[in-house]
This record gives structure tokens, sequence and C-alpha cells, in this order.
């Protein structure tokens, strides 16, 4: 059921692709530049609201168990906004989303200099399993990193051109890092939410979908309610396997499998 959800997304994602409709000239805007764009940049702005309540709240947190567990929440929060629109910024600005949400280990830049970690899994381990507060600076330092990086995101991604191949490219690549480095709890390693970001970046490649679905449905409305409904139980299932504590499987053959 796990690898046959992801297979038929992927099988879906294929039939819209060679399903839509085609610009009726050479200067008609495509879906992507005139639907999805507004969609990723509406998904940028929740990300950036939900860094700034989190900030705040790291900035104003007290002692007491209330006050943790509110900060924790808006980091959860945080990061389920940002794999609403990760696919795209994966695809359109790798680097920025390394440094956003890459591994918390230090790498080798130019010149061999090292570079430390910065992002949502650098400030992850300050925050779980219990909020360090005596790590308050170095988690704003995290904020204010990811704050910037917010409008470095506006600027390689909503501020470029967005063309329908590029979107299903992105939407493809999507589904197999889910499966690679989403459920499997790499991306999560601490919080131990990967199913549920799971479901968010599903979430997000079926709202950017919604738009091919709607134009195709004149066209050919029971391939586009397939479609529908194939992505609505993949985020039913994901959320229902989210319910049963389920946050991380071992998918390794099936990633393969998908990825060849």
């Amino acid at each position: 059921m796990r690898y046959s959800l992801f297979v038929s997304m992927v099988i879906s994602l294929a039939i819209v692709g060679c399903s839509k409709p085609q610009p009726q000239n050479a200067h008609a805007v495509e879906i992507a530049e005139s639907d999805v764009k507004k969609i990723f940049i509406g998904n940028l702005a929740s990300l950036e609201k939900s860094i700034d309540a989190l900030d705040s709240l790291i900035k104003t947190a007290q002692d007491n168990a209330a006050s943790r567990d509110a900060v924790q929440t808006a980091f959860r929060a945080a990061r389920l906004a940002y794999k609403r629109l990760e696919f795209l910024a994966e695809y359109y600005a790798p680097s920025t989303s390394e440094e956003m949400n890459g591994a918390a280990l230090s790498s080798v830049g130019e010149e061999y200099k090292i570079e430390a970690p910065s992002g949502f899994q650098v400030l992850e381990e300050f925050i779980f399993p219990a909020v360090n507060l005596n790590e308050r600076d170095a988690m704003l330092n995290q904020t204010r990193i990811m704050r910037s990086l917010c409008k470095r995101l506006d600027g390689l991604v909503a501020k470029k051109p967005f063309t329908d191949d590029r979107v299903f490219d992105a939407m493809r690549l999507e589904i197999a890092r889910m499966i690679t480095l989403g459920v499997t709890g790499f991306d999560s390693p601490v919080a131990q939410a990967s199913i549920d970001e799971a479901n968010a970046a599903a979430q997000g490649i079926a709202e950017s979908v919604e738009p091919y679905l709607k134009r195709l449905e004149g066209k050919d409305a029971a391939t586009a309610k397939g479609v529908r409904l194939v992505l609505e139980n993949a985020v039913a299932y994901l959320k229902k396997t989210t319910a049963a504590s389920t946050t991380s499987i071992d998918w390794s053959s099936s990633s393969i499998l998908l990825i060849r």
C-alpha cells in the first residue's frame, strides 16, 4: 500500500503532464506562471509569518512547560509551511533550500572552507526533545538566517518564470524526496515528525496540481476526477499514518525502484 501510493502519485502526475492543455499561441501564459506561482507566493508569505511567530515565541519563552510547548508547536508549524513549498524551492533554488532545511552537519565549501549548517534541522536540535533556553541566542540566530532565506527565495523563485514542464519535474522529484528523505526520518531526526511533514509536502503538490485539473475537466472529466482522487487518498493515508504515530518507515527498496 505504501509503495503503491507513491507510484500512483507519480503516474497521476505523468498523466496530467501529458494531458494538460497546450497554450493557444506563443504568447499564452502557462498555468505554472498564472496559477502555481501565485500559490507559491502565498505559501512563502505563510512561511515568513510562521518563522516570525517562532522567533517571537523564542524571544519571550519562559522556563515553564506551557511556554516550551508553544515554541515546539510553532516550530512544527513553520516546517510544515516550508514543506508545502519545498518542491519548488528545491527545484529552483537548491542551495538556498539546503541552507533552510539541510542536515545539521558542517560541509566543505569553496577553497576548502568549513561551512556551518543552518536552518530548521539546526534549530530542531535546540528545541527537541526539550527546548534549551540556554541556547536562546543561537536559536534566534537561526530564525534570523531563515527569515533572510525567505527573502532570497522570493528573489530566486517567485521572481523567476514558471513553466509547466518544470513544475511537473519538481513535483516528481519531491515524491522521490518524500520517500528517501521524508518518511524515512532523515529530515526530522529529533522532532520525529516525518509523516506529518510528508503529508504537508503531498498537500503542497496537490494544491499546485489543482489548477491543471480544473483546466483538464473540460477536456477529460474522468481523468481529472481520477487524479484528484489519487492525491486526496495520498493525503488521507499520510494523515491516518500520522495519527497512528508512525514516524519512521524503511522504504529503502521502494525508493530504489522509484528512482530507477
